[in-house]
C-alpha cells in the first residue's frame, strides 16, 4: 500500500508514518516542518509563502515530485485548509490529490469553520483571543472572515471520502453540531506518539522545574504566566517557573528531560489531549491541562478514565491552586510521571494508532472496488 499524507500538526503525521511503515506501508510525507517546529518531511514546502521566490519554489517542488504521486492508494490530509494556505495557485491541488488517489482522508485537526462555528457549545470559546493574536500580527482569520475559503472548504467535504477526528471534541461538534458529513464521519482515532523512539526520563532534579510552552497565546499563556509570577513569590528559588517555546521538536525533545511538571494549556483551550501534552507525558512528565470533566460522547472508554493529566483549573488562581496541589504532593510525582507514560503507551502508540488507521484504509479500498 502507498500512502500520501499531507500536512503536519505537532508530528501526528511523522509519528503516524513511523507506525505506517511497520506494517509494511509505503509513505511519503507532504509538509513543510510545520513551523519552527522542522519536523521531517519527504516532499519540503515554504508554509505561507511570503514573495514570488518562495511561490515558485512551492509550484516546482509539486511540478518535480508529480512522479511520486503515481499509484496513490490513499491521500491523507491533515485538514483541508494545508494547500490553501500555500496560495491561491496551490489550492486546487488537494483535489488533484484526491482524483489521483483510489480513497481520500482527512483529519479533523486544528481549526476550520465548522470547528469556529460550534466550538463554544462545548466550552469556553477560544476564538476571541485567537483573533486579537492575529490581530496584532496582521492576520485575519480564514475560517471566520474569507468566503472564498468556506466555499472551498466545503468543496473540499464534499469531495473527501472519510472524516477522521483525533480527539472527542471534533467528533461531538460534527456528530451533533455539523451533521452533513455524518455519512463520512468516522470514530475517533487517538492521535499517535512513537513511543520507541521517545524515552521517558523521570529524573528528579535538585529544584522542580515546571513549564509552559510558549508556542500561541490562545493557550491561555496570559493567565499561566500570571500563575507562575504568584506562584514564584511564595516558593522562591525552590521552584523553577519556565515560559518558553519556538524550538525545533528535536531539540524540544532534550529540553522536556529537564522539566517536571508542564501546563499545557488554560482559558477554554483545547478540552482533551493534543500532541504537547501527549509529548511531555511520553517523556515522563506530569501535565496540567483542560481535562474532561464528564464521560465524554458516553462511551465507556478506558482513555477517558485512566487519563492521568491534572485538570488546570479556571482563571490564573485556579492553575496556581492546581500546580500548588501537585507541589504539595511531592512524593507522588514519581508515580504520576509513570502513569503518565504508561496512558501514552496504552492508548496513543504509533504502533497500535497506525493499524488502526491500516484498518480504515483497507475498509475504504475495499468499499472502492466493490463500487467500480
Amino acid at each position: 500500500m502507498k500512502v500520501l499524507l499531507v500536512g503536519e500538526y505537532s508530528g501526528v503525521h511523522n509519528n503516524l508514518k513511523r507506525g505506517l511503515e511497520k506494517l509494511g506501508v509505503k509513505v511519503i510525507l507532504i509538509n513543510g516542518g510545520d513551523s519552527w517546529k522542522n519536523f521531517d518531511s519527504d516532499i519540503r514546502l515554504i508554509e505561507f509563502p511570503s514573495d514570488n521566490y518562495e511561490i515558485l519554489y512551492n509550484h516546482w517542488m509539486m511540478k518535480f515530485n508529480k512522479f511520486r504521486f503515481r499509484d496513490i492508494d490513499v491521500v491523507q490530509f491533515i485538514n483541508p485548509s494545508y494547500f490553501y494556505s500555500l496560495g491561491k495557485y496551490f489550492a486546487d491541488l488537494a483535489f488533484e490529490l484526491m482524483d489521483k488517489a483510489k480513497v481520500s482522508v482527512s483529519l479533523l485537526a486544528g481549526c476550520d469553520t465548522n470547528m469556529a462555528q460550534h466550538y463554544d457549545k462545548i466550552a469556553s470559546n477560544i476564538c476571541p483571543i485567537c483573533l486579537k493574536d492575529g490581530k496584532r500580527c496582521g492576520a485575519r482569520c480564514i475560517f471566520r472572515m474569507d468566503r472564498h475559503y468556506q466555499q472551498y472548504e466545503k468543496k473540499f467535504y464534499d469531495k473527501v471520502e472519510a472524516i477522521v477526528p483525533g480527539e472527542w471534541f471534533y467528533y461531538k461538534i460534527y456528530h451533533d453540531f455539523v451533521q452533513e458529513y455524518n455519512d463520512k464521519l468516522r470514530e475517533m482515532i487517538l492521535y499517535p506518539v512513537d513511543c520507541e523512539s521517545i524515552k521517558p526520563e523521570y529524573s528528579r532534579h535538585a529544584k522542580l522545574v515546571i513549564h509552559h510552552p510558549l508556542n500561541r497565546a490562545n493557550k491561555g499563556t496570559v493567565l499561566i504566566k500570571k500563575a507562575f509570577r504568584n506562584l514564584k513569590k511564595k516558593y522562591g528559588e525552590e521552584v523553577v517557573f519556565d515560559a518558553c517555546g519556538h524550538m525545533p521538536f528535536h531539540q524540544y525533545l532534550n529540553y522536556l528531560d529537564g522539566i517536571d511538571i508542564m501546563v499545557d494549556g488554560a482559558d477554554g483551550y483545547g478540552a482533551g489531549l493534543g500532541m504537547s501534552s501527549l509529548i511531555a507525558m511520553a517523556k515522563g512528565k506530569v501535565v496540567i491541562g483542560s481535562k474532561v470533566k464528564e464521560r465524554a460522547l458516553d462511551i465507556d472508554n478506558g482513555w477517558f478514565y485512566d487519563n492521568p493529566q491534572i485538570d488546570v483549573g479556571n482563571g490564573w488562581e485556579g492553575i496556581a491552586d492546581s500546580i500548588e496541589h501537585i507541589l504539595d504532593r511531592k512524593d507522588e510525582l514519581l508515580t504520576i510521571k509513570k502513569a503518565s507514560r504508561k496512558y501514552v503507551e496504552t492508548y496513543h502508540d504509533s504502533d497500535k494508532i497506525a493499524q488502526k488507521y491500516l484498518n480504515l484504509y483497507r475498509q475504504l479500498l475495499k468499499v472502492n472496488q466493490e463500487e467500480r
